[in-house]
């Protein structure tokens, strides 16, 4: 996962879930993370950099391997996703009230060539005290020792409580308390990203949790961290 600055002050966000998990699935996310860094650093349109990185990853990744992920862009103007194979996005309001989701209308990089890969967006005004969330699957999918997934529904319900800029830390500690303190079974991020022009400018929330092993502390950060996660494949409501 990762979050930049456009030059125009717009603050993008980037989740990416690469079959698999650990190092494996690591290497298979570098052509998403260095495309994103560079066009976005060049204020290169978010749809424009989604087309780049399924080319990258159809021309370099082996036959039956794919990356699911998902763009943001939030500015004064709005929210503009992409979303290519991950769980619904899901805007938040300060209340922990649920704004938008924002389901995966692509299929997952990689997947399509060039000439069939659609680079369109969806589009939401997003007020300055909202948040959007992005997690991979890992996350809903993650089950207690009974096998009772922690699920979509939970991650809802249960945003009411949090505070803004606290959502991926107790996200973080909820999933770790479901899972009774084992390991998960698939990788898991969680990237909480504010309006550009809130109070806490820059204060981005990120988890993340590898399969295997134990969980780190959650970040407040500014700055670009990567991350792994699993893989989900064309899963589309278009």
């Amino acid at each position: 996962m990762a979050a930049a600055y456009t030059p125009h002050g717009a603050l993008r966000g980037l989740l990416a879930d690469a079959v698999g998990h650990g190092l494996a699935a690591a290497f298979n996310v570098l052509p998403v993370l260095d495309g994103f860094y560079s066009m976005t650093e060049k204020g290169i349109d978010i749809g424009k950099v989604a087309t780049e990185i399924n080319r990258k990853l159809h021309r370099l990744l082996p036959v039956g391997n794919f990356v699911a992920f998902a763009l943001a862009e939030i500015d004064e103007h709005g929210i503009r996703v992409w979303n290519g194979g991950l769980p619904d996005l899901l805007q938040v309001a300060v209340d922990g009230s649920l704004c938008h989701r924002f389901p995966s209308r692509h299929c997952a990089g990689g997947i399509l060539p060039p000439d069939a890969f659609s680079d369109a967006l969806e589009t939401q005004p997003f007020a300055r005290s909202d948040e959007l969330l992005m997690f991979s699957d890992g996350l809903s999918e993650a089950h207690d020792p009974l096998g009772q997934m922690f699920s979509m529904d939970r991650i809802v319900v249960g945003l009411a409580a949090i505070a803004p800029g606290e959502r991926a830390a107790q996200l973080r500690e909820r999933v770790l308390a479901h899972i009774v303190g084992g390991e998960p079974h698939d990788d898991i991020s969680v990237l909480a990203l504010p309006h550009p022009a809130a109070p806490r400018r820059g204060v981005i929330g990120t988890a993340d949790l590898r399969a295997g092993c134990s969980l780190p502390k959650a970040t407040p950060s500014t700055q670009h961290p990567a991350a792994t996660a699993r893989r989900r494949a064309c899963n589309s409501d278009s």
